[in-house]
């Protein structure tokens, strides 16, 4: 459900200063990701699997944010 929301959010965003934020909260959520996907290769493989979708999740919303910045 967050990552529709973001979605949107990006979607109705008409400025830099709108998306800005949006991007540092996902940089933020991806660099976590990434410890977490470390920690949990020796572990677990299932939770490392769910990991990796949230992380290809995140760096979609980041592609698209970048994307928007450009066109704005």
């Amino acid at each position: 459900m967050e990552i529709m929301e973001i979605r949107e959010t990006i979607e109705n965003s008409k400025t830099d200063a709108e998306l800005r934020p949006i991007l540092e909260e996902c940089r933020h959520k991806q660099n976590s990701l990434c410890e977490q996907l470390t920690a949990s290769f020796d572990d677990d493989i299932h939770k490392t699997r769910h990991l990796t979708a949230c992380l290809q999740y995140w760096n979609r919303i980041e592609e698209t944010i970048l994307e928007k910045i450009t066109e704005v």
